[in-house]
């Protein structure tokens, strides 16, 4: 996070999984040894990560689903603090927070929330849906979400209740 009056860094926080260090060869002469990232790159397959990884900010919280990693972070905004965590599941992408509180994850057969101050379940059942087909709108607390079988889903945020389902 940077400080946009003093224009300088705050706090910065690293996700990604250190990856096993590669065995060096005793026999190697010291300059052609090859130093190797501490860092994993994402190799996982494109349907098995995040589709994207966009920083969401809402009240004093900064959301993160890194594609390198199967976790959702949330960390306090004024200082990286990780203040909760969850498995990653199924989930594609964050489509939005409602009203500061319901963080929406659309799955390639559900959405589902969870509350933005836990990280609990927002609404008692996930929705169904077919495999989504873009990103959808978050608009006046209503996700509005095409699927890929031609329906456009609007489903309300704070609950979770379907309101509509049309082609």
């Amino acid at each position: 996070a940077v400080d946009p009056i003093r224009r300088e860094l705050r706090w910065q926080s690293l996700h990604r999984t250190p990856m096993e260090r590669m065995p060096r060869n005793p026999n190697a002469r010291p300059q052609m040894q090859i130093q190797f990232s501490p860092f994993q790159p994402p190799v996982a397959a494109f349907e098995s990560s995040w589709h994207q990884s966009v920083l969401v900010a809402a009240r004093d919280r900064v959301l993160i689903a890194p594609p390198d990693a199967d976790v959702l972070l949330c960390l306090d905004a004024r200082d990286g603090r990780v203040l909760w965590q969850q498995p990653r599941g199924e989930g594609l992408f964050l489509a939005g927070i409602a009203h500061d509180d319901s963080v929406l994850i659309v799955c390639p057969s559900e959405v589902h929330a969870v509350r933005l101050m836990d990280g609990q379940p927002a609404w008692s059942r996930a929705v169904a849906i077919s495999p989504p087909l873009g990103r959808g709108v978050l608009m006046e607390g209503v996700l509005h979400l095409p699927q890929i079988n031609g329906e456009v889903v609007s489903i309300e945020a704070r609950t979770g209740r379907t309101l509509a389902r049309r082609e």
